[in-house]
């Protein structure tokens, strides 16, 4: 794959050089990095399409079997819509595509008869008929994921919705004061005052579960700001940030970044800048050098994330101090960079699988998203969600990071777009 694109390399290597880096070093790293991405991910991600119902399994063995014991239930396993919003998302990332026009319009068709099957009338939430209304709604970040899943799959794809979703509820209760009485038959009782969102936030658990908390902020972002309750949130989760690290939570190395990328996550989807950013940033950079044998494909993403994240911040609220402190940042990490890539070329190889996609964990992946059944537990193989962190999000954040995103290479051959049209199955109904 390295042999593809050559053009593009020479490019990217004298942009290094002109920027004070090591243009040589950057590119062999990245490279480095790119041997671990091949065509046959391409065609394992196709054959996990449902072309009857219209999404994509969030694995192999949730394609090939029917059902699942998972507490105290028994659920099938059915396409789902992060798996599908990811499945379409990597194809755009990977640059197999440029626009989502591209995608077959019987396809297209199809995910949108999906997506909108699983809206609820009454509610405006999505609801798979897997999980169910009861379960999901007790699990809030697979339930505010699937919403801001299935609003991005609309946007992108162009198609309407069939209701109001409860993002466009929360926001008319909110300009319209409807009261409590009106609302709260629909919507999550907690959004509908400042009063009841603080006692909400103040139940989790942020100085030992601080990764869950901020999973849970993030996931339900987009209601947060239909709601109008960005300004409490984020006045809350600063009185609770340690100002001498920039990071939340007291468990510290791995677990704080991902809690920290969650949290900065939530503030700029509600308008807001993350106070003493650039603190974080040494903690990153130690994660992503880190020997330490990953535990999941996190850890391989998360850190690159968090910098774009701190570096976007400090460019856009900090003013002239703000991107001066990114330009120091920027010029440091570049310099850091080839230690940095080899590092992560490292941990991204532990989850390679066989087929050319990636697991969650080194040998088996993830049997829940969320909180809900999506695999066979225990399976050593890929899944949507691992391949996409350990691939295109991957490397798309870490070209942020180190601000060449305009020089990203593609990931697969030329023809790989063909190879994935050539492998999916068209509907039979």
């Amino acid at each position: 794959m390295n042999n593809f694109y050559e053009e593009k390399w020479q490019a990217l290597e004298a942009e290094v050089n002109r920027r004070g880096g090591d243009g040589r070093e950057v590119v062999a790293a990245i490279k480095e990095l790119y041997s671990n991405f091949d065509d046959g991910a391409v065609e394992w991600l196709a054959s996990l399409y449902d072309p009857d119902i219209g999404g994509f399994y969030f694995s192999e063995s949730a394609r090939d079997n029917e059902e699942i014991e998972y507490d105290g239930r028994v659920s099938k396993l059915l396409p789902d819509i992060e798996s599908t919003e990811q499945a379409t998302n990597f194809l755009q990332s990977s640059k197999m595509i440029s626009s989502f026009d591209e995608v077959p319009s019987w396809m297209r068709d199809k995910m949108a008869e999906f997506i909108c099957s699983c809206e609820d009338p009454e509610t405006g939430y999505f609801y798979h008929p897997q999980w169910g209304k009861e379960y999901t709604d007790t699990k809030l970040a697979r339930r505010g994921r699937d919403l801001m899943w299935a609003e991005d799959m609309a946007d992108k794809f162009n198609f309407k919705l069939p209701y109001p979703t409860a993002n466009e509820r929360l926001r008319k209760t909110k300009e319209e004061k409807v009261g409590n009485d009106t609302a709260e038959n629909v919507l999550p009782d907690y959004l509908l005052s400042e009063e009841a969102f603080m006692e909400h936030l103040k139940s989790y658990d942020w100085d030992h579960r601080e990764y869950w908390s901020g999973n849970r902020m993030a996931a339900q972002a987009t209601q947060v700001k239909a709601a109008g309750l960005g300004d409490v949130a984020v006045k809350f989760l600063n009185s609770i940030q340690d100002p001498e690290t920039g990071l939340w939570g007291k468990t510290g190395g791995y677990d704080s970044i991902n809690a920290f990328l969650k949290i900065s996550c939530f503030y700029r989807s509600v308008g807001h800048s993350v106070p003493h950013v650039e603190k974080a940033v040494r903690t990153c950079l130690e994660c992503i050098n880190s020997t330490d044998h990953p535990i999941h494909v996190c850890t391989t993403y998360n850190n690159w994330f968090s910098i774009h994240n701190i570096l976007l911040d400090l460019r856009n609220f900090g003013g002239d101090e703000g991107k001066a402190k990114a330009d120091e940042i920027s010029k440091e990490l570049l310099l850091a960079a080839p230690e940095a890539i080899r590092s992560t070329a490292r941990k991204v190889k532990i989850f390679k699988k066989k087929e050319g996609c990636f697991s969650y964990c080194e040998n088996n992946t993830s049997g829940t998203s969320q909180g809900m059944p999506v695999a066979i537990f225990g399976t050593n193989e890929g899944d949507i969600n691992a391949n996409g962190i350990c691939s295109t999000g991957t490397v798309a954040f870490m070209f942020r990071a180190l601000e060449l995103e305009d020089y990203k290479i593609p990931l697969f051959s030329p023809n790989a777009y063909d190879k994935f049209l050539a492998a999916l199955k068209r509907p039979t109904k």
